[in-house]
C-alpha cells in the first residue's frame, strides 16, 4: 500500500483509504514530517514517532487533504529494549518501568488530527461512508 503514501506526497488530494490497511511505518513518518506534524514542540521527546516503527503499521484511517486536514490512527503495541527484554506501551511512552508494570498495556491505539475549517467537509465525507477521490497509484 505505499503507493497511496507515495501519491500523498506527490500531492495528489484529497486521498484516504477505504477501510484499514497495514502501511510502511517508515512512510507514514515521512508523511506526518512533510505535513508539519513531526517534529511536534508539544513532543520534543518525540514519543510519536518512536511508536511509528519502520516495519508494517495497522493504519485504521488516513484522510489528507489541502490545506490542512489530516486524520491517522494507527495501532500501538509493546515493543522491546535493546536486550530484548518486553516494554510495554506505558514504559515507551512515559519510560516509567514502575507504571508500565503496574499497567501491563500491550496494546493501544493513537490518533493524530489536525483540520481546518474549509477542510471538514471532505472529513464528513469520510466518516459519513461517502466515497472520496482514489488517490492515484505512483509510477
Amino acid at each position: 500500500m505505499a503507493d497511496v503514501l507515495d501519491s500523498i506526497k506527490e500531492g495528489h488530494l484529497p486521498a484516504a483509504i477505504p477501510s484499514p490497511q497495514v502501511l510502511d511505518g517508515k512512510g507514514i513518518k515521512d508523511l506526518l514530517r512533510a505535513r508539519g506534524v513531526l517534529p511536534d514542540r508539544s513532543d520534543p521527546e518525540g514519543r510519536l514517532a518512536r511508536f511509528l516503527k519502520d516495519g508494517p503499521v495497522k493504519v485504521s484511517a488516513l484522510v489528507v487533504a489541502d490545506p490542512e486536514l489530516l486524520l491517522l490512527a494507527f495501532e500501538i503495541n509493546s515493543s522491546s529494549d535493546q536486550n530484548d527484554n518486553p516494554v510495554g506501551v506505558l514504559a515507551g511512552l512515559t519510560g516509567d518501568t514502575d507504571l508500565d508494570a503496574l499497567f501491563p498495556v500491550t496494546s493501544a491505539s493513537a490518533r493524530v488530527f489536525r483540520a481546518s475549517k474549509s477542510t471538514l467537509k471532505v472529513l464528513r465525507k469520510y466518516a459519513g461512508g461517502r466515497a472520496l477521490p482514489k488517490a492515484k497509484k505512483s509510477r
